[in-house]
């Protein structure tokens, strides 16, 4: 298994996640299970991208998985997760096809396959699809089985939790530092939106602290026009931790 696109995560944390995902599964009794939606794609691989075309993973109990996306997706798919199959199809194709090659390949056009009927990516028309594509499949609901298995946190995942937790805590301290009596509401919006974009490239694994824009070139970067909308709001205080604060909790 390789991993080295995943800015986070190892490929031991990802083998880890497969096993532990098999072993559900066979507990289930079925040969495979189908998942379609973002949150699990991304605990599986290391990617997902959000339903603009219809992509799935799927992951057999003995055979290898594959990653069934649009073709316009298929670069960063490769390159950001680990499994190395990647069937792909064209905006104007029908993905079932394709997905149904891949079931024959991997001898599971007549297997017992989970799947969440419950997933938001797989509304009663695309399952009419998906069974018409794949008569012979039994498929089965296994619930939302990743979602799960996501409650339970790894060393990993945990480290990468507190590691994101203090840099949401000195964004915060520093977007209170930054603003003072009188700012507009389009100034502190602006002074918020650049010491976060600060604050992502701090977590992506830059180690330069977190400055206040006043002094930096991040306020250059994001102009008065960043907001459309005018306001005539004004701070009345230099106390910002509870308008900053909320929508954290």
């Amino acid at each position: 298994m390789s991993n080295a696109g995943h800015p986070y995560f190892s490929p031991a944390e990802f083998a880890a996640r497969l096993e532990r995902l098999r072993g559900r599964l066979r507990a289930l009794g079925v040969e495979a299970a189908l998942f379609d939606e973002i949150e699990a794609m991304n605990w599986i691989s290391g990617y997902g991208n959000s339903e603009n075309r219809w992509r799935c993973v799927v992951v057999p109990v003995e055979k290898e998985p594959f990653f069934l996306i649009r073709a316009l997706d298929a670069g960063p798919c490769r390159r950001r997760n680990w499994i190395a199959d990647v069937p792909q199809y064209r905006d104007w194709e029908d993905p079932f096809p394709v997905l149904a090659e891949r079931f024959a390949d991997r001898g599971l056009i007549r297997a017992r396959i989970g799947l969440d009927f419950n997933s938001y990516g797989m509304p009663l028309a695309r399952f009419a699809r998906l069974k018409a594509a794949l008569p012979e499949v039994d498929f089965v609901d296994i619930g939302p089985l990743v979602w799960e298995l996501r409650l339970i946190k790894s060393d990993a995942e945990i480290g990468l939790l507190r590691r994101a937790a203090k840099v949401a805590d000195e964004t915060m301290q520093c977007i209170a530092g930054a603003c003072g009596r009188g700012d507009s509401q389009r100034e502190v919006a602006r002074i918020a939106v650049a010491i976060s974009v600060a604050a992502f490239f701090l977590l992506r694994g830059y180690s330069q602290p977190i400055r206040s824009p006043r002094s930096s070139c991040f306020v250059r970067c994001f102009p008065a026009f960043f907001l459309a909308e005018s306001s005539s709001w004004r701070s009345e205080s230099r106390d910002f931790s509870g308008r900053f604060s909320e929508p954290a909790r």
